[in-house]
């Protein structure tokens, strides 16, 4: 079976959510040139649903020692995870929170100060400061586990300064996470991430930015993990009336600490979205184009290109309603003949009101087909998608959040053939 590489997310979709909490500022009179949050209290009480179903085969396994009934079993397996759970939640702020639910007991405690300033007599420059600190522990040791065992810090640090149409920043964030119980994929590490930025608008240019980023990633448990990240960005925004197009470039290369792994990377991305809101249909678009490049290639980290083309048409009625169609392409070029293409079409409709409700439900289908399939291993196969997302209150006090989402691929030899289902949905009181 080849290599899942992460996909790109699709078109935003607003939200509106309304906040019945109060919110306390204090005013530092010592300096006027700092704001501090000081609170933001809010009590939850929900109840919350989650399952998730799936069939799906192995494409690779060791049958040596199993009967041909055994292995046909294998072939074709299913799970499912259902999990139904009361939750009280109290959040004071950003500062601390306690969760409650039928399954776990955990306490929560973040603090978060943000702290900017400003020149009194030139306001073009600027600087901030934010440090987060993020403690998980459950009550029992026994509920124990890397998502619910942790101990989180970052601190952001920002600096700008404004010359006429010309803005030039700099941004540093050190990050460091530590796990009690550290796991393959849960291992303690500190982190660097730092930018400079050059930036310019004019009109119809909205924008144009330079930056060069770079990461450092330090695990003192393996060096096969730990990496520098050396990188560019180029962005460009152009708008005319009530067109808007943005177009943003950028390259990458990433090099490991080991000097056995074969992770070493250049990448090249480019994302372009445009769209449109002075006519009653609008024309949303997506194109993405990216390529991978391995220092030390292999079979499962194989070079590869992929580009994604979207389209969508809307049609805005009254009511916040907005009906969709959005066709769409995917190509892949891969260097271990896992090429694919695959046409689809998603049609939906969207609602979006004031009061917060925001709605969601499409359908999709495609059929991806592999030209070498045969020699990779792939069948061809048909794919089909349905999502439904809810979330608005339903009184001042109550929400309800929904979210439904299946895939099914139908593949040329049925016993090929997977499907994923996902359901959450959960209320919220809150008080």
């Amino acid at each position: 079976m080849g290599v899942t590489r992460p996909q790109p997310l699709g078109h935003g979709c607003p939200r509106a959510h309304k906040r019945t909490g109060r919110v306390l500022w204090l005013w530092v009179a010592l300096w006027p040139l700092f704001t501090i949050e000081v609170a933001h209290s809010q009590v939850w009480l929900g109840l919350g649903y989650d399952g998730v179903s799936q069939a799906y085969f192995l494409s690779v396994a060791d049958t040596s020692f199993l009967t041909p009934d055994s292995v046909l079993e294998l072939k074709r397996t299913a799970s499912a995870i259902n999990e139904a759970q009361a939750s009280l939640r109290t959040r004071v702020g950003r500062a601390a929170a306690w969760d409650q639910t039928t399954s776990y007991s955990s306490t929560y405690w973040q603090h978060r100060t943000t702290l900017s300033a400003y020149s009194a007599r030139n306001r073009s420059a600027w600087g901030g400061l934010e440090y987060r600190l993020n403690i998980k522990k459950p009550h029992e040791e026994t509920e124990a586990s890397p998502y619910s065992d942790y101990l989180f810090q970052e601190l952001h640090g920002r600096l700008q300064k404004q010359f006429s149409s010309i803005g030039m920043g700099l941004r540093g964030v050190v990050e460091t996470v530590r796990y009690p119980h550290a796991q393959d994929f849960s291992y303690d590490y500190n982190q660097f991430r730092g930018e400079w930025k050059v930036s310019r608008g004019t009109d119809p240019v909205r924008y144009q930015e330079v930056s060069v980023t770079y990461k450092r990633r330090i695990v003192p448990d393996s060096a096969r993990v730990s990496y520098r990240d050396l990188g560019a960005n180029f962005g460009l925004g152009w708008g005319m009336g009530s067109w808007r197009a943005d177009a943003v470039l950028e390259l990458s290369d990433r090099r490991y600490d080991s000097p056995e792994s074969a992770n070493d990377y250049g990448l090249a991305r480019l994302r372009t979205n445009w769209n449109d809101d002075g006519i009653q249909a609008r024309w949303p678009g997506l194109l993405e184009v990216e390529t991978y490049k391995y220092h030390s290639a292999t079979s499962l980290l194989a070079d590869f290109a992929r580009v994604d083309l979207r389209q969508r048409r809307a049609f805005p009625l009254s009511g916040g309603w907005s009906p969709f169609v959005e066709p769409g392409v995917e190509l892949v070029s891969s260097a271990v003949d896992e090429d694919y293409y695959e046409p689809r079409l998603v049609t939906g409709t969207e609602l979006f009101r004031l009061d917060g409700w925001w709605a969601q439900a499409d359908v999709g289908a495609g059929h991806r087909t592999y030209p070498n399939g045969d020699l990779a291993g792939f069948t061809d196969y048909w794919r089909f998608t349905t999502n439904v997302f809810v979330d608005g209150p339903i009184t001042r006090s109550l929400a309800l959040t929904v979210m439904y989402t299946q895939d099914w691929e139908w593949h040329t030899e049925t016993a090929d053939d997977m499907s994923v289902l996902l359901l959450s949905a959960g209320l919220r009181y809150r008080l």
